[in-house]
């Protein structure tokens, strides 16, 4: 007829979004019903989700959700939001997944894993809000940082230890241990994340569909069979093989693979670190630690010849990749910037090692030290305190790409590889 097609009103492309989400809840497929999901507008910043949570931009994307950072204006406070993709909601096992994680999780309060604040439906699908962890996985962390030293490696799975340890006491196995679900804070604490396909368990054993990430199975879980903690406690091995510097294995070898020693992989590695790899990765579930408790002992001892004991990370560096040099740069010029080569005080007076006369700026504001691949930064009792990108700190690691205030004094940190 010639007529111009308007596109659908904001409010219309609400109510047409509701009619999906509803029809997928109760089992429907939206194409019987001859409606389309619109794509979603929650990458918009600003948006407010569940007229709660404030979105400020997308921070990660898996297969089966997407995760915002977003803005809690009931209780003030940044949070996570963890959205199920769209096409997924008419998905019923998927859908049970997504509220088993939401479930599995809220139960468990330790410092190691990721709280669980919220599960709820909206127009967008059903979504999970977790307390948000300002940091790194380790997937992310090993590509700044390369191979990590033993000792670190070794203190990072003793907190993920106690993190197992507390949901394996409340009977759940987690099924999913990758460097990828492993977060580290800027303060040095880890924390464990996903129990998207968490089981609990019931009489020891439990049957399993095949779920999880293959390269990071143990032979049971792979091959479908039945999983208790001990397939844990072998993930969490190649975990820290894999750390370490060694070669996780590939789908096609899993069957007949067995762990290189780390000292034949040329990482510098040690035979005692070897043996919990080899124990933790044992073929045959009986041979392992049977729980992650035996494992957290077995890594006590190991650090006992570094005088490390279980907690935050001490700000340690965590291998030997290292840039040239660190540099904080005023209003991201890379021409006028101060480099720092080596531990350094910042403050005011003649007496820091680097002086800003800011009135805003402590006499003794803040200690800097670069640590591997990160930026350490202390604050010192400052009276106007240190953020980095906005929240206050009292120590952090800090990378390229971040801003550093000190009082009113903003700074971008670099570095010259």
């Amino acid at each position: 007829s010639g007529a111009v097609r308007r596109a659908p009103s904001f409010d219309g492309r609400v109510q047409l979004r509701q009619k999906c989400i509803r029809a997928n809840h109760y089992g429907y497929n939206c194409k019987l019903l001859g409606l389309v999901l619109v794509e979603s507008d929650l990458q918009m910043p600003g948006f407010i989700l569940g007229n709660r949570y404030r979105i400020e931009g997308l921070i990660g994307e898996g297969g089966m959700a997407q995760v915002y950072r977003a803005f809690d204006m009931n209780l003030m406070r940044t949070v996570a939001v963890k959205v199920m993709h769209p096409e997924l909601a008419s998905n019923q096992m998927f859908v049970k997944l997504f509220e088993s994680e939401a479930r599995a999780a809220a139960r468990l309060g330790d410092a190691h894993i990721v709280s669980i604040h919220d599960w709820n439906w909206s127009v967008y699908g059903c979504y999970i809000v977790m307390e948000y962890v300002d940091g790194l996985n380790l997937r992310e962390l090993r590509k700044h940082q390369g191979t990590l030293f033993p000792h670190v490696a070794a203190s990072i799975a003793r907190q993920v230890c106690q993190a197992l340890d507390v949901a394996h006491g409340h009977g759940i196995v987690h099924r999913d241990i990758k460097p990828s679900n492993i977060m580290i804070t800027r303060s040095g604490i880890v924390k464990m994340a996903d129990f998207g396909i968490a089981r609990v368990q019931r009489g020891g054993e439990q049957p399993c569909a095949i779920a999880g990430t293959k390269r990071y199975m143990s032979p049971e879980q792979a091959s479908g069979g039945s999983v208790d903690r001990r397939s844990d406690i072998y993930s969490l091995g190649l975990t820290l093989y894999e750390m370490c510097g060694g070669r996780v294995p590939a789908q096609r070898e899993m069957e007949r693979w067995v762990p290189q020693s780390l000292a034949a992989a040329g990482t510098g590695s040690d035979p005692d670190l070897d043996a919990i790899i080899s124990k933790c990765t044992h073929p045959d579930r009986r041979m392992r630690y049977q729980t992650v408790r035996e494992l957290d002992y077995a890594l006590a001892g190991y650090l006992m010849d570094f005088g490390r004991s279980r907690g935050a990370l001490d700000f340690e560096t965590f291998g030997a990749k290292a840039p040239e040099y660190w540099a904080l740069a005023f209003g991201g010029s890379s021409e006028n910037f101060i480099r720092i080569d080596g531990a350094v005080t910042l403050g005011r007076t003649a007496r820091a090692d680097i002086c800003l006369p800011s009135p805003s700026i402590s006499q003794i504001h803040a200690k800097l030290e670069p640590k591997g691949c990160f930026l350490y930064v202390e604050d010192l009792g400052s009276s106007n305190c240190t953020r980095v990108n906005g929240i206050p700190i009292s120590r952090a690691f800090c990378m390229p790409g971040d801003t550093v205030s000190f009082g009113e004094v903003s700074l971008m940190v670099g570095c010259m590889e």
